[in-house]
């Protein structure tokens, strides 16, 4: 089915005839104004094992999301919004060295009831996350197609960029108090 806007800009939902991808995929395509230039977002066939999601423009595939969650971008970079212009109260941030080493790596599996790959992980466990930082944690929800929240759905995640950010500050720690105990030793080796 196409969808064509007064402009030159049009839209394609459905599903693929098995000429480009696999039979019954489905598909958005949104086009500029030329056939080459476009967006696809794909929902794909997990029975297959390829993506449950991914985008291209303009023939180069940008990112997928797998049926396990797995996120790929092969070309390019993760980034927030980080420019000093939309930020004020600059500060250092205080010592994330505590925080850091009361994290517990864990060794885990998901069970079959969640619905998620059973195979052996390693990761945090939401809970004990928020027992040492509380902001490192959201806590998530269901809801109905209408929109209502589902009682008793919730759930919790781990905010882990954030843990990459708070590992950073601990790493600069580390690496102060190694250069500290490397000025020392050298002044007892010269002694």
């Amino acid at each position: 089915m196409y969808v064509k806007a007064t402009t030159s800009t049009q839209a394609r939902f459905g599903t693929l005839d098995a000429s480009s991808f696999n039979n019954d995929e489905n598909v958005v395509f949104v086009y500029g104004n030329a056939d080459d230039s476009y967006v696809l977002l794909r929902g794909c066939n997990t029975a297959d094992g390829t993506p449950v999601f991914d985008a291209y423009v303009n023939d180069t595939r940008r990112i997928e999301i797998e049926a396990n969650g797995d996120v790929h971008n092969a070309s390019g970079v993760y980034s927030q919004t980080s420019d000093a212009r939309f930020k004020e109260n600059i500060v250092d941030s205080p010592s994330q060295w505590e925080d850091i080493k009361a994290l517990r790596v864990r060794k885990f599996n998901f069970t079959e009831a969640s619905g998620y790959q059973t195979h052996t992980q390693i990761g945090y466990v939401a809970q004990e996350v928020e027992q040492v930082s509380p902001g490192l944690v959201k806590t998530r929800y269901e809801y109905t197609e209408d929109g209502e929240e589902i009682s008793g759905s919730d759930y919790k995640t781990v905010k882990a960029s954030l843990i990459n950010v708070k590992v950073v500050k601990a790493l600069q720690e580390a690496m102060a108090k190694i250069e500290t105990l490397e000025t020392k030793v050298a002044a007892l080796e010269a002694a």
